[in-house]
């Protein structure tokens, strides 16, 4: 579906009902099949998840949506419109199907929709989380400050005296603050838990000495043992050491050949504030199956998983492909700041990697075995 795959993010509403928090997820490998997921603004306990059949012609959009149901925090399922009606009380029959027609500007969806039972409504929605709040086209990600080594350490050296500051390393200032998870052009969580995951964990329990529950604790600890070995995964590995995540930045487990194929720019490290994060009030997803747009910080198990604590590792979940927007529509409301941008300049890679080096960050170190042992030598003989 051209221009269409992806997440969108905005509102929907039935006649003069209230608005509706709504996520729409169209995925590269099946573009006409679309999860749209939301949640009452007015109660955002009452979450939803329905699907869609998308039929584009040009800039014309319609289908059909249907399978409405309810997310249930303490069993996390969904069940369908017809149980919930019956749980609360309601005795009507809820509707089953909706018809909608939209049409597609490039950078917005917005349309109509007509139910079974002929309520009308109407939605829009758009790419980021400042196009739905304003609708005006998000500016360019604030940078903190560009720096060489020496005078990235000399900044970095005040957040020593914060509490709870997490730090990550991208190859690249261009890259958006993503999970590997929507980097694969995928966005519809339910179905990745309910089809994904069972076969990740199948395999994994067959080698492992750790047998991985299908729920709870032992649920993220497989995601992030997955995650430290490179299975897409809508978790964020972040660090307590901002020298852990430039090595990681300076991409310090590879060669020089493979550094050279970079574009040359700047590398960024990431500074984010958990205690500040942590204030804001806000509504939480219960997990990764709750449809509410959500960031958080998770300390999954280390079961089999001896990278966890020599990188100093915490995990963020998100369910969300625009994270940074996200992040920066609460600092705007709270008039705060979070997340912090450190570009440093990549042309100094030898002398971090010798720096990091005498700090004893190396792949051996940071990552135990056969693999951490070979790629340092392979860093330092070749």
């Amino acid at each position: 579906m051209r221009g269409l795959v992806g997440q969108w993010i905005g509102h929907s509403e039935v006649g003069s009902g209230p608005k509706e928090l709504s996520l729409v997820n169209i995925e590269e490998r099946d573009p006409g099949k679309v999860q749209l997921v939301g949640a009452s603004s007015d109660d955002h306990r009452i979450r939803t998840s329905s699907d869609a059949e998308l039929i584009q012609d040009g800039n014309l959009i319609k289908g059909t949506t249907f399978n409405y149901r309810v997310f249930d925090q303490q069993s996390d399922q969904y069940v369908p419109l017809a149980d919930h009606f019956r749980r609360i009380g309601i005795k009507e029959r809820p509707p089953e199907k909706a018809n909608y027609s939209a049409e597609f500007d490039g950078r917005r969806i917005s349309g109509e929709f007509t139910n079974d039972f002929g309520q009308q409504g109407r939605f829009e929605y758009w790419r980021t989380f400042s196009e739905a709040l304003t609708g005006k086209e998000a500016p360019p990600p604030e940078v903190d400050g560009q720096f060489d080594w020496k005078g990235f350490k000399e900044y970095i050296a005040k957040f020593c005296r914060y509490e709870d500051v997490l730090f990550r390393g991208q190859h690249s200032n261009k890259y958006p603050l993503r999970t590997t998870f929507h980097r694969a052009h995928r966005n519809n969580l339910v179905r990745y838990v309910e089809e994904d995951v069972p076969r990740l964990r199948h395999r994994i329990n067959a080698v492992s000495q750790h047998y991985y529950s299908s729920a709870g604790e032992d649920f993220l600890g497989l995601l992030s043992l997955a995650q430290h070995h490179g299975y897409p995964t809508p978790l964020l590995d972040w660090t307590l050491s901002p020298y852990i995540a430039a090595f990681f930045a300076f991409d310090c487990m590879g060669g020089e050949t493979e550094w050279a194929r970079r574009d040359g720019g700047p590398v960024r490290v990431l500074v984010f504030e958990l205690e500040r994060w942590r204030k804001f009030a806000r509504p939480m997803a219960a997990s990764l199956k709750d449809p509410w747009p959500d960031l958080q910080f998770v300390h999954p198990p280390a079961h089999n998983n001896p990278r966890y604590y020599p990188q100093q590792s915490i995990a963020a979940f998100s369910n969300l492909d625009d994270i940074e927007g996200f992040i920066t529509a609460f600092e705007m409301k709270h008039e705060t700041k979070c997340l912090h941008r450190l570009d440093i300049r990549s042309d100094q890679r030898q002398e971090v990697l010798d720096d990091l080096r005498f700090m004893g960050i190396t792949p051996a170190t940071l990552f135990p075995g056969v693999e951490g042992i070979c790629r340092f030598l392979r860093t330092t003989c070749f």
